[in-house]
C-alpha cells in the first residue's frame, strides 16, 4: 500500500494538478517522530456563546479591548458595552458613528481612558463613568490609528505625522507634540506598539521609533530604511511576541526583531492578488490562541486563511455555508479567548469542549496531495483512513451519536468531484473503527485527489491514510 498525504495545509498551485492540498477548519499538530502520526490533523476548536442576555450592542463587532481592572470593552454597531468574565454586560453611554472597524488603546490613568479611532474620528471612553465622547482637540488632526506606549496615547495621521497626548491625559495634545515619518512620502496607515517601540507603517515603508525623552515630542526614529509597508491596517496584530500584517505587495509578514519576514505562501498571495484594491484594504485579522497554537486569521469577503505559528502552516476557515469565517474582533480576557461576529452583535469564546460554532455545525475538510504513478494511471482498490475512532457521543442527534466521514475524489485537478462514499467514525466506545473505502475505480495519468469531510459535532481527526493501488500501463 502507498501513503496518501492528506491536507496538513492549504496550498493549491495555479492549476490544481501540481498541488491540490486543502485543510478547512482543521489544523496540524506536530507530535514528534515517536508518535503513531508525527503530524496528525484535527478539527479546529469550536465556540460557545459568551454574552448573556441584553447587551445594548446594535450591530456587528467593530473591535474590542481588555482593560486591566475593568473588563472587556466591545464596540459593535454604534454602541459599546463593558463585559465581565461571565459575559454580563454594562451599558456604555454615547455612540460611535459609522460601521467600519475601530482601533482601540487604553492609557494608565487610575481609571483608564480608552482611545478609539473610528473612520478617522477620535473618541475617548472614560472607564470611570462608562461614557464615550468625541473630545474637541483642535490640535489633533484626523487620526487613522492609535496605540499606547510609555504613558502616551500615540496617533498616526494619514499624511505621515505622528502625534501623542500629554502623559496619561487622553484629552490633551500639545500642538507641537508631533513628528513626521519621512523615509518615504507614503503617509501612514497604522501606528502600533511592538516590544516597547513604535512601529509606524506607511503604504510602502516601515519605521521604528523609540522614546527619546525629548519634548515636546517624546519619540525619535531608530530605523527608517525598511521598504515594506502595509496595505490593510486592520490586518496588523500582535501574535506571540511578533507583529503580523499584510504588506503593500499582498505578502503576509511577521516582524519579530526589526526585519519583516515573509510567512505567506504563493497560494495565499494569489488569493490576495485576486482581490480588488479596495478589497485588499478591507482585509482584517483575528488572533486566537489554543493549547500552544497561536492562530492568525486574515479574512476577505471570499475566504479566510489562518496561520499557525506553532507549525508555520496555513489552513482555511469558514462558517456554515459561507466562504469565510465570521469571527471579527478578538481579545484575551481572564483565561478566555473572546471573538465577535461580522454578522451580528453576538460574542463567543473558543471552547475545546464544543464541536460547533455556538450550536451551528461547521465542516471539517482535508484534501490530499495528488496520488499518481505518472506516466502510468492507477486502479484504486482501497483507501484506509486512520482516524480518531469511537468519537460518537450519547445523544438524540444521530450526527453526534453515529458520526460519519465522507469521501469524494477528483481526477481533473479539483474542477469536478465524484464519489459520495460514507464511512463511520465510530459510535461511543467503538475504539477499533477504521474508515475504509473500496473499489474506487481508475485514476488517469495525472493522478487523483481525495477529499475527506465531516460536519458531525464530535472530535474529528485524521492520523494518516494508505491506498492499495495497481498501475495501468500507458
Amino acid at each position: 500500500m502507498v501513503s496518501v498525504e492528506f491536507g496538513h495545509t492549504s496550498n493549491k498551485d495555479k492549476s490544481g494538478f501540481v498541488s491540490n492540498q486543502r485543510l478547512l477548519n482543521g489544523y496540524a499538530e506536530a507530535m514528534g517522530r515517536a508518535a503513531k502520526s508525527s503530524l496528525p490533523v484535527y478539527a479546529v476548536p469550536g465556540t460557545s456563546r459568551f454574552d448573556q442576555g441584553e447587551t445594548g450592542l446594535d450591530g456587528p463587532c467593530r473591535g474590542m479591548l481588555y482593560v486591566y481592572g475593568k473588563g472587556l470593552y466591545v464596540v459593535a454597531g454604534t454602541r459599546a458595552a463593558l463585559f465581565d468574565d461571565a459575559g454580563n454586560a454594562t451599558d456604555v453611554t454615547g455612540e460611535i458613528a459609522g460601521s467600519g472597524m475601530v482601533i482601540m488603546a487604553a492609557n494608565q490613568e487610575t481609571d483608564p481612558k480608552v482611545g478609539i479611532i473610528a473612520d478617522s474620528v477620535y473618541y475617548a471612553l472614560d472607564t470611570a463613568t462608562n461614557a464615550i465622547a468625541a473630545p474637541a482637540i483642535t490640535t489633533l488632526p484626523a487620526p487613522n490609528s492609535v496605540t499606547f506606549v510609555d504613558g502616551y496615547l500615540v496617533f498616526s495621521i494619514a499624511d505621515g505625522r505622528i502625534f501623542h497626548t500629554a502623559l496619561n491625559d487622553a484629552e490633551t495634545v500639545n500642538a507641537l507634540s508631533f513628528a513626521t515619518a519621512t523615509s518615504r512620502s507614503d503617509g501612514l496607515r497604522r501606528i502600533v506598539t511592538h516590544r516597547g517601540a513604535l512601529i509606524a507603517l506607511g503604504e510602502a515603508s516601515l519605521e521604528i521609533w523609540e522614546n527619546a525623552g525629548t519634548t515636546p515630542f517624546a519619540f525619535a526614529p531608530i530605523r527608517a530604511d525598511i521598504d515594506i509597508g502595509c496595505i490593510a491596517e486592520h490586518t496588523v496584530a500582535s501574535v506571540a511576541d511578533s507583529l503580523l500584517f499584510v504588506d503593500h505587495n499582498g505578502v503576509v509578514r511577521q516582524l519579530t526583531g526589526s526585519e519583516p519576514q515573509r510567512i505567506s505562501t504563493h497560494a495565499i498571495e494569489r488569493a490576495i492578488a485576486a482581490l480588488s484594491w479596495d478589497e485588499r484594504r478591507s482585509l482584517y485579522a483575528v488572533y486566537t490562541h489554543f493549547n500552544g497554537h497561536d492562530f492568525y486569521a486574515i479574512t476577505s469577503a471570499y475566504w479566510t486563511f489562518e496561520f499557525d505559528v506553532a507549525t508555520g502552516l496555513w489552513h482555511e476557515r469558514a462558517s456554515g455555508d459561507l466562504e469565510y469565517w465570521t469571527a471579527r474582533g478578538h481579545a484575551s480576557f481572564n483565561g478566555k479567548v473572546v471573538i465577535g461576529s461580522s454578522l451580528d452583535a453576538s460574542l463567543h469564546v473558543l471552547d475545546d469542549a464544543s464541536y460547533t460554532e455556538s450550536g451551528q455545525p461547521y465542516l471539517f475538510v482535508a484534501q490530499s496531495a495528488p496520488l499518481h504513478a505518472f506516466p502510468n494511471g492507477l486502479i484504486v482498490d482501497q483507501l484506509d483512513v486512520d482516524i480518531i475512532p469511537g468519537v460518537g457521543i450519547t445523544s438524540d442527534d444521530d450526527e453526534a451519536a453515529d458520526p460519519k466521514l465522507m469521501l469524494d475524489w477528483s481526477d481533473d485537478g479539483g474542477a469536478t468531484w465524484v464519489g459520495g462514499r460514507v464511512a463511520a467514525l465510530g459510535r461511543v466506545g467503538e475504539r477499533f473503527t477504521v474508515a475504509s473505502f473500496h473499489q474506487l475505480g481508475a485514476a488517469p495519468r495525472g493522478g487523483r485527489t481525495f477529499r475527506l469531510a465531516s460536519s458531525s459535532p464530535v472530535m474529528r481527526g485524521i492520523l494518516s491514510a494508505k491506498a492499495r493501488v495497481r498501475a495501468i500501463a500507458p
